[in-house]
C-alpha cells in the first residue's frame, strides 16, 4: 500500500492525507492562519526565533527553556536591584 501524497494549495508544501481531507487541502500553517488567525497571531507573539529555529516556549519545563537557549549562568540581584559586582 502506498501513501498518497498531496500539496498545499496555498503555498505548495507536500501535506498527507490527514490535511488533504480534514484541513482543507492546506498545511497546518496556512489552515490555522486562515480559519484561526487569532491563535496564529497569538502563536508569532511567543515564539522565539534563534539560529533558524523557532521555539514555542509553551509546554517546556524551566529546565528544558534553558536547555534550549543554551542558558548557564544567572546573575542574581537583591530586590530587583542591579548587582554592584
Amino acid at each position: 500500500m502506498t501513501e498518497d501524497s498531496w500539496n498545499c494549495r496555498k503555498c505548495n508544501v507536500t501535506i498527507g492525507g490527514h490535511n488533504q481531507y480534514l484541513h482543507d487541502g492546506m498545511c497546518d500553517d496556512c489552515y490555522f492562519k486562515e480559519y484561526f488567525p487569532e491563535d496564529q497571531a497569538a502563536y508569532e507573539i511567543r515564539i522565539i526565533k534563534m539560529n533558524n529555529e523557532t521555539i514555542d516556549p509553551i509546554g517546556l519545563t524551566q529546565e528544558d527553556f534553558e536547555k534550549v537557549l543554551n542558558l548557564t549562568e544567572y546573575l542574581e540581584t537583591k530586590e530587583g536591584k542591579p548587582d554592584k559586582d
